[in-house]
């Protein structure tokens, strides 16, 4: 069967026939094609916004069941190692009925440490009676929190990506910190001379020893507490947080840089491996478009090849 759509900039009196034979369907609200819901949703939120460090929040688990009905339905959530349960439980096993909206998880938690998080979830129905809606038996990332000493932030996208920029080529072949992922979130859009925190995430996927981390700010941002640099050995999959507070003393469109660097078989290697983009102002600030221009990345840092 063949649909026809709307015309952008065209009103029903203007659309004609195509031929004689085939006439067009006229537009009306009732065959513009709309896409799909799901026919359940379940969803993570902080209702009251995500807890600072050291601080407790009420996470929640909603399901809709939009047109089916569900027998034997069970979700999990999993913590990373940033959170721990204070009240409640991380599971829910029940039935729901279409039409119906349920907070099946209501629970409390605390967060003990800094940094760029993932909170999972998953999913399962009977299969022998729902085959068809076994939604995510697996594990997948739910929402993302991002931690900070005096705030916190979540959203059903990563923050880290707000803001960001791009990678800079590895400057040597066989390079092993293209292995390292790394990161930089912000707690909020500061105004000019108000302080913001600043998480940086350091995630490698091989092990490193003596590995060296970055921040680079422009000369119109200060330091205002904690260091810009971090120095380590690196362990699988085990991610590093530091953060920093920082000020900026000027309006303007301005970078912040975060890269890695270490001596790789005799030889001294550095990379940005993320970059900020904000536009500071008086009253307003916002994230700028990235630039793509590499050539005003910060150099190498002046250090002394080891001994």
């Amino acid at each position: 069967m063949l649909l026809s759509l709307p015309v952008a900039g065209c009103s029903q009196d203007q659309i004609e026939p195509a031929s004689k034979e085939t006439p067009t369907v006229p537009v009306s609200e009732k065959n513009i094609l709309t896409p799909p819901s799901w026919p359940i949703t379940v969803d993570l939120l902080f209702p009251n916004g995500a807890p600072p460090l050291n601080q407790q929040a009420e996470l929640n688990c909603i399901i809709k069941a939009q047109s089916i009905s569900i027998k034997n339905m069970t979700v999990e959530i999993r913590l990373p190692e940033a959170f721990e349960l204070v009240s409640g439980n991380l599971s829910w096993s029940g039935d729901i009925n279409t039409g119906d909206e349920l907070v099946a998880i209501r629970a409390g938690i605390r967060a003990v440490q800094i940094g760029n998080w993932a909170i999972e979830i998953r999913q399962s129905m009977n299969p022998e009676k729902q085959s068809a809606y076994s939604f995510y038996p697996d594990w997948r990332d739910g929402i993302y929190a991002s931690i900070f000493e005096e705030s916190a932030r979540w959203g059903i996208y990563p923050l880290w990506y707000e803001g960001g920029g791009f990678e800079a080529p590895v400057f040597m072949a066989g390079d092993p910190l293209t292995h390292i992922n790394m990161n930089m979130s912000i707690s909020h859009l500061p105004i000019l001379d108000e302080s913001a925190e600043l998480i940086c995430t350091i995630m490698p996927h091989i092990d490193y020893p003596d590995v060296k981390a970055e921040i680079v700010l422009p000369e119109e941002a200060n330091l205002v507490a904690g260091g810009l640099a971090w120095q380590g050995d690196l362990k699988k999959d085990t991610p590093v947080h530091y953060l920093v507070k920082i000020k900026f003393t000027e309006t303007g469109n301005w970078r912040i840089d975060a890269g890695l660097w270490r001596w790789f078989d005799g030889e001294y290697s550095w990379r940005v491996k993320d970059s900020l983009y904000l536009k500071i102002g008086v009253s307003d600030s916002e994230y700028s478009p990235p630039q793509l221009d590499t050539s005003d990345l910060p150099p190498p840092p002046t250090i002394t090849e080891p001994s």
